[in-house]
């Protein structure tokens, strides 16, 4: 349907790959998925708003490989429970992507997912580090999947971390006229 012909204008347009096709040269194939996953704000208050991914499929030589395909992202973050000891592991809701050649103009592609109802800094009962796993399918090449182990969810800061001791909240004073309203 509508997505052939996107791929039949971007082929007009000049797509390098869609070139490189009719010129019958062979695209590199994705031999591994190479990521990165930090906690982001993009908005006016300071408090972190979700995350960005930045993955890159590589080839056997190492270099990222434009692709097409779909992206799936799960984080899982250890939660401490009202009634229960000690810490539970939840995985959250994934979120998923599409991703196109062009996404990956610098090499690799930058994906920014709110955390939505999830808000790590707001909701002390979260866990500060997260675990990250990344799956990326590319038709006709296969999955491929990478899992960053330690994401830190609320920025590492003595400060903050000693006044969350202290009084139960992230934030300074001057800091919290927008931040206390969900």
């Amino acid at each position: 349907g509508g997505h052939r012909a996107e791929a039949a204008s971007s082929a007009a347009a000049g797509d390098p790959a869609s070139e490189a096709g009719r010129a019958g040269l062979r695209r590199p194939r994705v031999r591994y998925l190479s990521t990165s996953v930090r906690a982001a704000n993009w908005d006016a208050d300071v408090a972190m708003d979700g995350l960005i991914v930045e993955l890159a499929p590589c080839d056997s030589q190492g270099l990222p490989v434009a692709v097409r395909g779909t992206v799936e992202v799960h984080l899982f973050v250890a939660r401490t429970g009202g009634n229960r000891v000690g810490r539970s592991v939840v995985q959250l809701p994934r979120w998923v992507e599409r991703v196109e050649t062009s996404d990956f103009a610098t090499g690799t592609a930058r994906l920014q997912l709110p955390f939505g109802p999830f808000q790590p800094e707001r909701d002390l009962t979260w866990a500060a580090y997260g675990t990250v796993h990344v799956r990326l399918n590319v038709p006709g090449q296969g999955t491929f999947q990478a899992t960053e182990g330690m994401v830190r969810l609320r920025p590492f800061s003595p400060l903050r971390d000693q006044y969350q001791l202290e009084t139960g909240r992230r934030w300074l004073p001057i800091e919290r006229r927008r931040l206390d309203r969900p």
